[in-house]
């Protein structure tokens, strides 16, 4: 998929510092930087190189250059998905893990974009349904998430044992 200034597309293998680089990105805006393990190693192996992946990855390449202070080919933005297979309804449940855009690119449609892409793999995949988690301070993804008919689930609290 293709807007006038970017090109959306599955991650590859060549994408893994890039990908990287953007994940700490994330890691540092929802503050949880020190606690980051990821390697390029890690993404390679897990998902971009793997014949049975732990995740999917999109990404969103610059594609015409230098603005807001992007090269040509320098990636923006990215999604991560995974899948859990079996569900209630036999049908996978699709979960976006992350969806990141750099602060500058914000507000230029690449994060619709990237969301478009997922949905259209999940799709694919014959999923029941695309779920995914917003942090209660986080109000401009939850107004972006509203705008993309997302409803925010209140049958269900996210709770979690560190182990």
């Amino acid at each position: 998929m293709q807007s006038a200034s970017y090109l959306i597309r599955p991650a590859v293998a060549a994408d893994a510092s890039a990908l990287l680089n953007l994940m700490r990105q994330l890691a540092q805006f929802e503050a949880y930087a020190d606690q980051f393990v990821v390697t390029e190693t890690d993404l390679l192996a897990r998902g971009l190189q793997s014949e049975q992946p732990q995740f999917y990855a999109f990404v969103a390449q610059d594609v015409y250059g230098v603005s807001n202070g992007v090269s040509n080919g320098d990636l923006i933005a990215y999604a991560v998905v995974y899948l859990v297979e079996f569900t209630f309804d036999l049908r996978p449940t699709m979960h976006l893990k992350e969806l990141y855009v750099c602060a500058e690119q914000r507000q230029t449609g690449v994060g619709n974009a990237l969301m478009q892409a997922v949905i259209d793999f999940a799709k694919s995949r014959q999923c029941g349904r695309l779920k995914w988690d917003v942090l209660p301070e986080n109000h401009r993804a939850q107004a972006f998430y509203r705008r993309l008919q997302g409803n925010e689930v209140k049958d269900w609290q996210a709770w979690r044992i560190d182990l």
